[in-house]
């Protein structure tokens, strides 16, 4: 078995970690790396290929053409770095044994990590939901507090408590896609995000009537054209400003911490609303009421995502 290494490449300056090896003096790269690059990237388990497509150029590789080059090693199949690059008209320098990858950075899609405005406003957002013990719970607090928030759904959630999202909606709150099973798009070609997309917004639309157009990827990883992709199908991009890390099962007061640190006009907090049984969120719960009320004393106003955009 061929021993795995990791190298930086540098995309526009900044730097990407992948796993790589040799192959007849071929550099071997997950063919998945493309998509950091702006490329499309398709398997073909009928024919065996991997289709890659970047702007107007599209390359086909097909499995006997590399021969174990292709093949699923580590769970994901490898390509001749360099030959591939060349194919879809990759800019790359090597300098000192440093790969430099330039890209064309002025068609990079806009994702928002803050409102912006200088007026105080800030936007609650709660992730992985609906569920049934957690969610109703911040629910009744936003409800008492008359507090908007908005909610980043993963579609098998809703199938599993279309309810709770009923009740999101009746309550006025904003609702976002988190896709449908809550994967690392970075794992996906473009018609498994797709599929992503499109299954979550079918099942948010059959229970509530809406097309949301809002879309926070789990885990925060996105690539580049990953970002083209959920643009095209309608979708804006809203990463936080704010992470509560509440996921972990922090307390309370570290969660109010967090808040109060960071707190500043724009701001987008990140919580979760995800389980059925107790446990891990009981600080999300019990720290959002007095989130609230500091956000509230020191002149806040609580908007939801759509109303930022």
């Amino acid at each position: 078995m061929m021993e795995l290494q990791k190298i930086e490449i540098f995309v526009d300056g900044f730097p990407l970690e992948t796993p790589y090896y040799y192959w007849k003096s071929a550099m071997m790269v997950p063919a998945l790396l493309f998509k950091h690059f702006g490329a499309f990237v398709e398997f073909n388990e009928v024919n065996g290929s991997i289709i890659f497509q970047s702007e107007e150029k599209i390359f086909t590789l097909f499995n006997k053409k590399v021969a174990k080059g292709t093949s699923c090693m580590y769970g994901n199949s490898y390509v001749p770095f360099f030959h591939v690059a060349k194919k879809l008209g990759m800019n790359i320098e090597i300098y000192e044994n440093t790969i430099f990858v330039h890209l064309n950075s002025t068609n990079c899609l806009p994702v928002m990590y803050k409102g912006e405005t200088v007026k105080k406003l800030v936007a609650l957002t709660f992730d992985d939901g609906p569920a049934s013990l957690y969610a109703p719970k911040i629910l009744d607090i936003l409800k008492e507090k008359k507090i908007s928030a908005t909610f980043f759904v993963i579609g098998d959630q809703v199938n599993m408590f279309p309810h709770v999202i009923k009740r999101i909606q009746h309550e006025g709150h904003a609702i976002g896609n988190h896709t449908w099973s809550h994967p690392n798009l970075l794992g996906l070609t473009t018609s498994q995000l797709l599929k992503e997309l499109q299954l979550t917004d079918e099942v948010i639309f059959a229970h509530t009537g809406i097309r949301s157009t809002l879309f926070r990827p789990p885990y925060g990883y996105y690539a580049k054209s990953d970002l083209q992709i959920i643009s095209k199908a309608g979708y804006k991009v809203i990463m936080w400003s704010i992470d509560t890390v509440d996921w972990s099962g922090i307390q309370k007061e570290e969660i109010i911490e967090k808040v109060n640190m960071e707190e500043s006009p724009g701001a987008i907090i990140l919580q979760h609303c995800f389980g059925t049984t107790t446990g891990v969120l009981e600080g999300t719960v019990r720290a959002l009421p007095f989130i609230i009320d500091n956000l509230l004393k020191k002149g806040y106003e609580f908007v939801t995502i759509d109303q930022f955009i």
